[in-house]
């Protein structure tokens, strides 16, 4: 009875499919809408983010104006460089916004690279973000 559980055990290590040496890495490069959500502060941003890939490094730059909804004390415009990182299914970004000195972006990469979502921080504020990739 054992050399049939061995000859199983065999059969299935077998056939199953073998992992990648290298996992792959979620393509970013391009054009992202973005959106800004400051929800204590009452404002919320709205703009793009290009960006450019080497492997799991991420650079470029972005813009985020203030929408109508938004209180006058919030920051008109943010506006500055992109760097960052991809990990797996995680993206983190440093955003240079002006205003609100450098904000860390910190998010999941959703629906085949399509998307992405997470929290912000600064040293003074934070809140919710988005990005869908622009249309082409």
């Amino acid at each position: 009875m054992r050399w049939w559980l061995g000859l199983i055990a065999s059969a299935l290590v077998a056939s199953a499919p073998m992992p990648s040496s290298a996992a792959e890495v979620a393509k970013l490069e391009g054009t992202w809408n973005v959106l800004i959500s400051y929800i204590a502060g009452g404002c919320t941003w709205t703009g793009q983010v290009t960006l450019t890939q080497k492997s799991e490094s991420l650079e470029g730059e972005g813009w985020a104006a203030r929408d109508d909804q938004s209180k006058s004390s919030c920051a008109s415009l943010l506006e500055g460089n992109v760097a960052g990182v991809i990990d797996g299914r995680v993206v983190q970004l440093g955003f240079g916004t002006g205003e609100l000195g450098v904000a860390n972006f910190r998010g999941l990469i959703l629906k085949g690279d399509g998307e992405m979502t997470g929290w912000w921080s600064s040293e003074n504020a934070g809140g919710d973000w988005s990005a869908s990739r622009a249309q082409q």
